[in-house]
């Protein structure tokens, strides 16, 4: 069974930021690969959500690697799953992960 995906604010202001970030420095071909990838994780999140390695136990966030550079921060509700933030080591490589604290 799958579950519904929600993008929440912050994943689609990262999303965005990375969209812009790969148009302007590496072209269409790479953004679109990236957008792909991440509609697939995506994919495999809703349809095993406990699939990937938790960030953070106390506050139930996962994560799932979509390239060497790009993570999705999710968190597993009763009823959907949040796509809370879209982490890229491009932009700022010295950046540590979100909500691994």
């Amino acid at each position: 069974m799958t579950v519904n995906i929600i993008w929440s604010l912050q994943f689609q202001n990262d999303f965005d930021l990375l969209a812009e970030y790969l148009f302007e420095n590496w072209g269409t071909k790479v953004l679109q690969d990236v957008y792909d990838a991440i509609l697939s994780i995506a994919n495999q999140i809703s349809i095993m959500p406990e699939m990937f390695p938790l960030a953070n136990s106390r506050k139930k966030i996962r994560y799932a690697v979509v390239t060497k550079q790009t993570t999705i921060i999710y968190k597993i509700l009763k009823r959907e799953i949040v796509l809370v933030a879209l982490f890229d080591s491009r932009q700022n490589p010295n950046k540590r992960l979100p909500f691994t604290k």
